[in-house]
């Protein structure tokens, strides 16, 4: 069992685990998570951009140059 001076000591830990969490989460964990979202999101647009050209010029595609009808 506990004893009576070791109580004061456990609130005072929870009560600084309690408030240094939220602290934890929007100084360091947020940013990063941010920064990898971002990182990714970019990644994905260049892999697709440099898939375009391929899909885009093959013959026989409605898009290939000359296939699409004048103004």
């Amino acid at each position: 069992m506990l004893q009576p001076k070791s109580l004061p000591f456990l609130v005072i830990v929870a009560i600084a685990a309690v408030v240094f969490l939220p602290v934890y989460i929007l100084t360091y964990l947020y940013p990063s998570i941010d920064k990898l979202l971002i990182q990714d999101a970019e990644n994905h647009a260049r892999n697709v951009a440099s898939h375009f050209p391929f899909i885009w010029m093959q013959p026989g595609n409605i898009f290939a140059t000359g296939i699409l009808p004048r103004n």
